[in-house]
């Protein structure tokens, strides 16, 4: 028995891949009360609908934090759409079995490489149990950051929503500069940080589009100028310069 945690597009593939595989049943449980996924296709050719994000998303950077904030609560409250042909490659199965309104509790590993969790009352025993539950971002938990995470600002740091509009998940995305570059916390110092840049899902909503997914391409630019414009300072010799400018005509017309 296979079961899957999560509901979305990645949740049904594996479900489908796992039962394409010879699993006996698959499980697969939703805390939400429906699987959200786009209608099938008109019979006449007709425009589909628009799932995707404007042309102007490399604009996101620029909206008010509030905006920025109250977008990221709509699609954090959104059920995650699943692709019609997900959903049909797995309900095509009988020993697929959906579990609306459930949430998997109390998983624990079992004796001879098993799984066990509840729902409610009920037990289920698994030989497989695949998480396709999202992302969580935390900082603390990368080893990379770990000796600078906590000079990095985060949205707590910077932003205070407004009553019910509070959520944890968000207030712990960092709270990056226009090059997607580490901001230091007000008490912290770490002006080092705007060398290091955060081109990943934590981005996300500092620029309102997954980052590192295809809708993020707009933004390579940005990152990329960003670094350049970074190098291109650091090399101009400001102390020569001022020689320059400084010295006698006579000596500044010799010089190599």
């Amino acid at each position: 028995m296979v079961g899957v945690a999560g509901a979305g597009s990645r949740a049904s593939d594996a479900a489908a891949v796992a039962l394409e595989s010879g699993a006996a049943e698959v499980h697969l449980f939703s805390r939400r009360s429906y699987i959200d996924y786009p209608p099938p296709p008109a019979p006449q050719p007709a425009p589909p609908p628009d799932r995707g994000y404007p042309n102007v998303s490399e604009l996101a950077y620029e909206l008010p934090d509030s905006v920025r904030w109250r977008n990221f609560l709509l699609g954090d409250r959104r059920v995650a759409s699943v692709p019609l042909d997900s959903i049909e490659r797995a309900v095509a199965f009988d020993n697929f079995h959906v579990h609306l309104n459930s949430s998997l509790s109390d998983v624990a590993r079992a004796a001879v490489r098993r799984v066990t969790g509840k729902v409610g009352s009920r037990s289920f025993r698994f030989d497989h149990l695949i998480a396709a539950t999202g992302y969580r971002i935390d900082l603390a938990a990368q080893p990379e950051l770990a000796r600078i995470h906590e000079a990095n600002a985060l949205w707590r740091d910077r932003y205070k929503p407004g009553a019910g509009e509070e959520n944890a998940a968000g207030a712990a995305h960092p709270y990056l500069g226009a090059g997607f570059a580490f901001l230091p916390r007000a008490d912290k110092g770490g002006e080092y940080l705007r060398n290091v840049h955060c081109f990943n899902l934590a981005a996300a909503l500092s620029f309102g589009v997954p980052v590192g997914d295809v809708p993020s391409v707009v933004d390579q630019p940005r990152l990329v100028t960003a670094i350049a414009r970074d190098f291109y300072r650091e090399g101009v010799d400001t102390a020569a310069h001022e020689r320059f400018i400084n010295a006698p005509p006579k000596a500044r017309r010799s010089a190599p």
